[in-house]
Protein backbone atom coordinates (compact mmCIF):
# COMPACT_ATOMS: atom_id res chain seq x y z
CA UNK A 1 0.00 0.00 0.00
CA UNK A 2 2.78 2.45 0.87
CA UNK A 3 4.61 1.68 -2.39
CA UNK A 4 1.40 2.30 -4.33
CA UNK A 5 1.00 5.70 -2.65
CA UNK A 6 4.63 6.56 -3.42
CA UNK A 7 4.16 5.54 -7.05
CA UNK A 8 0.98 7.58 -7.30
CA UNK A 9 2.67 10.62 -5.78
CA UNK A 10 5.59 10.29 -8.19
CA UNK A 11 3.23 9.79 -11.13
CA UNK A 12 1.31 12.93 -10.17
CA UNK A 13 4.55 14.93 -9.94
CA UNK A 14 5.52 13.73 -13.41
CA UNK A 15 2.11 14.62 -14.83
CA UNK A 16 2.41 18.12 -13.34
CA UNK A 17 5.91 18.55 -14.78
CA UNK A 18 4.83 17.33 -18.21
CA UNK A 19 1.87 19.74 -18.17
CA UNK A 20 4.23 22.64 -17.39
CA UNK A 21 6.59 21.56 -20.17
CA UNK A 22 3.72 21.41 -22.68
CA UNK A 23 2.73 24.96 -21.71
CA UNK A 24 6.32 26.15 -22.18
CA UNK A 25 6.57 24.41 -25.56
CA UNK A 26 3.35 26.12 -26.65
CA UNK A 27 4.80 29.53 -25.73
CA UNK A 28 7.88 28.79 -27.87
CA UNK A 29 5.67 27.57 -30.72
CA UNK A 30 3.68 30.81 -30.59
CA UNK A 31 6.89 32.86 -30.52
CA UNK A 32 8.28 30.98 -33.53
CA UNK A 33 5.03 31.53 -35.44
CA UNK A 34 5.06 35.25 -34.59
CA UNK A 35 8.61 35.60 -35.90
CA UNK A 36 7.90 33.47 -38.97
CA UNK A 37 4.88 35.53 -40.01
CA UNK A 38 6.39 38.97 -39.31
CA UNK A 39 6.49 41.29 -42.31
CA UNK A 40 10.05 42.17 -43.28
CA UNK A 41 11.48 44.62 -45.78
CA UNK A 42 14.83 44.19 -47.47
CA UNK A 43 15.72 47.51 -49.06
CA UNK A 44 19.19 46.35 -50.02
CA UNK A 45 17.75 44.60 -53.09
CA UNK A 46 16.87 48.05 -54.43
CA UNK A 47 20.33 49.34 -53.55
CA UNK A 48 18.72 52.19 -51.64
CA UNK A 49 20.32 51.20 -48.37
CA UNK A 50 23.57 49.28 -48.85
CA UNK A 51 23.47 47.25 -45.67
CA UNK A 52 23.14 43.78 -44.20
CA UNK A 53 20.24 45.06 -42.08
CA UNK A 54 16.67 43.88 -42.54
CA UNK A 55 13.66 46.01 -41.58
CA UNK A 56 10.64 44.63 -39.75
CA UNK A 57 7.13 46.00 -39.50
CA UNK A 58 6.72 47.96 -36.25
CA UNK A 59 3.48 46.23 -35.23
CA UNK A 60 5.03 42.83 -35.89
CA UNK A 61 8.08 43.86 -33.85
CA UNK A 62 5.81 44.71 -30.93
CA UNK A 63 4.10 41.32 -31.24
CA UNK A 64 7.49 39.59 -31.29
CA UNK A 65 8.63 41.46 -28.17
CA UNK A 66 5.35 40.61 -26.42
CA UNK A 67 5.75 36.92 -27.32
CA UNK A 68 9.37 37.08 -26.19
CA UNK A 69 8.35 38.45 -22.80
CA UNK A 70 6.07 35.42 -22.32
CA UNK A 71 9.10 33.13 -22.80
CA UNK A 72 10.77 34.53 -19.70
CA UNK A 73 9.53 31.58 -17.61
CA UNK A 74 12.46 31.59 -15.19
CA UNK A 75 12.35 35.37 -14.61
CA UNK A 76 16.12 35.88 -14.35
CA UNK A 77 15.64 39.64 -14.56
CA UNK A 78 13.61 41.83 -12.28
CA UNK A 79 11.64 43.39 -15.17
CA UNK A 80 9.93 42.01 -18.25
CA UNK A 81 10.53 43.12 -21.82
CA UNK A 82 8.01 45.89 -22.39
CA UNK A 83 7.23 48.33 -25.16
CA UNK A 84 8.93 51.70 -24.96
CA UNK A 85 6.72 54.72 -25.43
CA UNK A 86 8.08 57.43 -27.64
CA UNK A 87 7.37 61.00 -26.66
Amino acid sequence: MIKELQWEKERQCLVTEITKLHATIEKYRQFAETVRTAKTMDFSIYEEIPSDWLSIDRDDYEEIMEALSRLDVWRPWSTEVIKRHST
